[in-house]
């Protein structure tokens, strides 16, 4: 009976053995590890100098090559606080971490590439970072970098996600009810280290666990009801939309105090639904994000910010070459958004004194 047990514990730890061997000679992709968030390191980034590869999908069909700094922020630019040299911080979310797109090709690294050392562009962001955690970045950047100017890019969840009633990111900012910013602390689990040893783990959590379709990017056709645009549902209950736009509306009072004269430029994501027609203007409009950008572009304007909206740069873009800007299976942008986008933001810039 011994014997048995023993020959089939065996067998079992040998195929599991096969199974990771296997998983490690394919595309699989590595953790993106996290540093502890807490008093000694109380801003959310990743380990630093690393090297690794990004990929998604059953079939490893989005890829690319990333690299963290010595900071622990997704570009190939170390950030310092150079004497003489002017800098620019772009602050953000997934959008600014472009998991999706070699550091090159991000935003950031294109605007980067552009100044060709007239101008350092610092990209600093984090999947699932609200305006929230942007106020906290910004406070970072500017204690460590005096940067010449701030970009943030704004997507149509970074407004309820704000407020701790409505999320909890581990390492991440949020508000709470009266609007003190609260920091949710962060540390790596037995069985975080666990997952990320094993390939095959990583296959099941990061390839098989929902392909990113990008609901909102993708879209679906309703004439009469769209249920998402902007990847947010189309309708939220009026207690939310309430809280988003208080969110808004303290994060541009608090980034004020926070930045100081330092210029400050938005760039808010296009409603791609409605760019590609997959929805008509009017329900873009009538919608959760629509509503939302509006209302925060209005704010941001009234407040002396400069904003860009990029809805109308895609519109553009898209009428002449009939192009996404993001994957089939990923809603974030592709290297043509992230160029789109670097090329706006440069022109916003020049006007506040910074090379074209």
């Amino acid at each position: 009976m011994l014997k048995n047990a023993l020959a089939l514990l065996f067998g079992l730890v040998l195929a599991l053995a096969l199974v990771e061997g296997m998983f490690r000679l394919l595309p699989v992709s590595d953790t993106v590890l996290v540093q502890d968030v807490n008093d000694r390191q109380p801003i959310f980034r990743f380990a630093p100098d690393r090297e690794v590869l990004y990929s998604r999908g059953r079939f490893f069909e989005l890829q690319a090559r990333k690299r963290t700094n010595n900071q622990g922020f997704f570009s190939d630019v170390d950030y310092a606080a150079t004497p003489g040299r002017d800098r620019v911080v772009v602050i953000g979310d997934s959008y600014v971490e472009a998991l999706q797109v070699p550091n090159a090709q991000a935003l950031h690294g294109v605007l980067h590439a552009a100044y060709a050392g007239r101008a350092d562009v610092y990209g600093i962001g984090a999947s699932g970072s609200p305006l929230s955690q942007y106020l906290a970045y910004a406070r970072f950047a500017r204690a460590e970098f005096t940067p010449r100017a701030f970009a943030f890019v704004i997507i149509p969840n970074d407004f309820d996600e704000s407020m701790l009633r409505y999320k909890r990111g581990p390492g991440q900012h949020h508000y709470d009810d009266g609007f003190a910013l609260r920091r949710i602390d962060y540390t790596a689990t037995w069985k975080t280290h666990l997952a990320r040893m094993s390939a095959a783990g990583r296959y099941v959590l990061n390839h098989l666990g929902g392909l990113q379709f990008g609901r909102g990017a993708s879209g679906h056709p309703d004439a009469a009801r769209p249920r998402f645009v902007g990847n947010m549902p189309a309708e939220v209950d009026p207690e939310r939309a309430d809280w988003s736009r208080k969110a808004a509306s303290r994060f541009l009072s608090d980034l004020r105090e926070a930045v100081g004269n330092t210029p400050v430029v938005f760039i808010v994501d296009g409603l791609r639904e409605a760019v590609y027609g997959t929805i008509t203007a009017e329900q873009a409009a009538d919608s959760f994000a629509g509503r939302m950008n509006r209302y925060f572009m209005d704010e941001a304007r009234s407040a002396g910010f400069t904003v860009v909206d990029l809805h109308e740069r895609f519109a553009a873009d898209y009428a002449q070459h009939h192009e996404r800007f993001e994957f089939p299976t990923d809603a974030h942008w592709n290297a043509r958004g992230h160029r789109l986008a670097a090329t706006a933001l440069q022109e916003a810039l020049a006007g506040h004194g910074l090379p074209r």
